[in-house]
């Protein structure tokens, strides 16, 4: 029998020790300090819990060479100084009872201990009634404290991260990784503290702003921009849940946009992600999430947050309640905010910067879904109780004889005709426009890119990476070029004219190349010019004049098929007899 026992000649002869200080102190950080993301978190949580208005926050090559962050809290007592940097030493707590009654972020007395271990940390503070001081340790050992003029507040620098613990720098991301991190922690703290002004500096370029007015909606759209924050809807229950939620006319491919946070602290909860799930269920398309960001005020007897060292994961002691509040609540806003608005039967000429009119001279090839493209969806077509009374057939009909009476939902475009009711799914109908466009511009060969004045860079995983580079080629045929920077990171030059109007030119971009794992894809041009067609198209719940669903229709006449790229029906029609039978009229 072979032993498993490689070391066991040298252990048997060992005895129990301590650890040095040393050691043990290097151990202790690395539970509380993994990168320069848990640094940036626990500095920015100190001065949030200082009562601060004003953050910012530097870093330098993902913060791995430095980390700067400056408020205008209520600075650090003199006599403290040094008393912070011996772990468990905390003002926030006194006694075990006081873990389940927590009303701030920090309360384990651990990071700045834990951060002056395992890198060179400068601390500059003043209170208002009391002079600045200043107080620097490297790898966990005190080399200056002295008086040192400064305004209110407190000024962290960290730099030498890592340097006596070499083996753990292999194990950070690259800068562009880590500095993503860090930006999208701010972003949270930035919404669940829409009071407080953010500014995230790195390497020298200013990366988030936030105005600090207290208006959630105004920090969500110096985060995610003006078209995403419009479609934003508030969350409130009592005092209980606030927020955001977006209505059903945007989503994305993955679930990243849908957060929460519980007495303002950031957690992840999947059951609380499911909850938001299940409330757009049948709202939007399966697989497709909303932008969600909620805030949970609850009793702190209810909750643990002492549950893990990075606080991201907490316990309530009825999660099922916390599912069914957030579940209701949601649904509620998003059936009740997004009914019908009137419809604006007004002329008008104009046109939205998003709605772009399409050139009706297409060519005359066929241009069918290929079956083996997308798995074919027939649940249109198997529901017999709708097709006794809806005929979803892709029969020629002739759009030139309807009349526009109005936009069900601001989604459906309803029409009289000869044969009886159309009804019109903008998306779809502009989505194929859009389809035979792009492909009547790839067989001319026209340049349908767009250079952009300032590069984007966008972050993506290992197996969407290799994707994209593998078909870099076609993806150019269409305007969109890149290059990579790095192993998982690309630098976007040129992007397809059809989308260069959309006040959300980033999230496109992040909507195609998320949606490249989301079905197998087995003709890359068909799946490109479907991605572009869709992402450059009218969403559902966009309002339209009569004007524009008339030129919608009138470029819809043009096109060679009546379903959009996907295979989905893009014109219902409600045939007159079936109208005259449901009136019992001969």
């Amino acid at each position: 029998m072979v032993k498993n026992n490689r070391n066991s000649k040298n252990l048997q002869n060992t005895r129990v020790k301590l650890l040095g200080e040393n050691t043990a102190s290097k151990i202790a950080a690395g539970e509380v300090i993994e990168s320069p993301l848990s640094i940036v978190k626990e500095l920015i949580e100190n001065s949030l819990d200082a009562n601060s208005s004003i953050i910012n926050i530097s870093i330098e090559n993902g913060g791995i060479n430095k980390i700067s962050v400056i408020d205008d809290g209520d600075g650090i007592h003199p006599n403290d100084l040094e008393l912070i940097f011996q772990r468990f030493a905390t003002s926030k707590i006194n006694s075990i009872n006081d873990l389940f009654q927590l009303t701030t972020l920090g309360f384990r007395g651990e990071a700045l201990p834990s951060i002056s271990a395992v890198s060179k940390i400068n601390l500059i503070s003043k209170k208002i009634d009391s002079s600045g001081f200043e107080i620097e340790f490297f790898n966990g050992k005190k080399i200056k404290h002295k008086v040192s003029a400064i305004s209110k507040g407190t000024n962290i620098n960290v730099t030498n991260l890592f340097e006596n613990i070499p083996a753990r720098l292999k194990f950070l991301g690259t800068s562009t990784q880590e500095s993503s991190k860090i930006k999208t922690l701010i972003s949270d703290y930035s919404i669940i503290y829409p009071n407080v002004k953010f500014v995230l500096i790195s390497d020298s370029v200013t990366k988030i702003s936030t105005p600090g007015t207290g208006d959630i909606l105004e920090a969500y759209s110096s985060i995610h921009g003006n078209e995403i924050t419009e479609s934003m809807l508030k969350l409130e229950l009592d005092k209980m849940i606030s927020g955001v939620t977006s209505n059903t006319s945007i989503a994305r491919g993955n679930r990243s946009n849908i957060k929460f946070s519980v007495n303002q602290r950031i957690i992840k909860n999947s059951s609380l992600v499911y909850a938001v799930e299940t409330a757009y269920s049948g709202l939007i398309e399966p697989r497709r999430f909303p932008f969600t960001f909620i805030n949970i005020k609850i009793d702190p007897k209810l909750i643990d947050v002492n549950v893990h060292p990075a606080k991201t994961e907490i316990k309530f002691r009825d999660e099922r309640e916390i599912f069914r509040t957030i579940l209701d609540v949601v649904r509620t806003t998003i059936t009740h905010q997004s009914s019908i608005p009137e419809i604006n039967y007004k002329k008008n000429n104009s046109y939205p910067e998003n709605f772009n009119k399409i050139n009706s001279n297409l060519y005359d090839s066929n241009i069918k879904t290929p079956k083996s493209f997308f798995d074919k969806n027939d649940d249109f077509k198997n529901n017999k109780e709708l097709n006794n009374n809806f005929n979803l057939t892709e029969e020629k009909i002739s759009l030139e004889e309807s009349k526009v009476i109005g936009v069900l939902d601001n989604t459906f475009i309803i029409c009289t005709h000869k044969s009886g009711i159309l009804i019109i799914d903008q998306h779809g109908a502009h989505e194929r426009i859009n389809f035979e466009s792009i492909l009547e511009d790839l067989k001319k060969k026209k340049n349908i890119g767009q250079s952009l004045l300032e590069p984007i860079i966008i972050d993506i995983n290992e197996s969407k990476f290799t994707k994209l580079i593998s078909h870099r080629l076609t993806f150019k045929k269409f305007g969109l070029d890149f290059e990579e920077l790095d192993d998982t990171s690309i630098i976007i030059r040129s992007i397809p004219s059809i989308i260069s109007t959309s006040k959300d030119i980033y999230g496109k971009l992040i909507e195609i190349i998320e949606d490249i794992d989301s079905k197998k894809i087995t003709d890359w041009q068909y799946w490109i010019s479907a991605e572009i067609a869709c992402k450059a198209s009218v969403k559902a719940r966009t309002k339209l004049t009569i004007n524009e669903c008339e030129e919608l229709i009138k470029n819809l006449s043009n096109c060679k098929e009546i379903h959009d790229p996907h295979g989905r029906p893009v014109i219902m029609r409600l045939p007159i007899n079936t109208i005259k039978n449901q009136f019992h009229r001969s």
